[in-house]
């Protein structure tokens, strides 16, 4: 596993993990799964699950994504870094 943190943002990279590349985020209570878009961006995940708990609040997930853009290309590197071109 990789982990970063960004301004008490703490995202992870699981060795074991599946595409589409992809980082798992926890701010305070929330988690949230993020794609990392095939052109370039960052957005929570449509798939089921992707926000814990699910009435997570609105305030800690803007923070998670805008934290997410901000370190966008580190991020993306971390997912490669670990799974290479998947």
């Amino acid at each position: 596993m990789g982990s970063l943190r960004f301004d008490g943002v703490r995202f992870f990279v699981y060795v074991d993990d599946h595409p589409p590349p992809h980082v798992h985020a926890k701010y305070a209570e929330t988690e949230a799964v993020l794609d990392l878009l095939p052109d370039s961006g960052i957005a929570i995940s449509s798939r089921p699950f992707a926000i814990d708990p699910p009435n997570a609040k609105a305030s800690d997930l803007k923070k998670i994504l805008k934290v997410a853009r901000d370190h966008e290309a580190v991020l993306r590197e971390l997912w490669q870094s670990i799974h290479g071109g998947k």
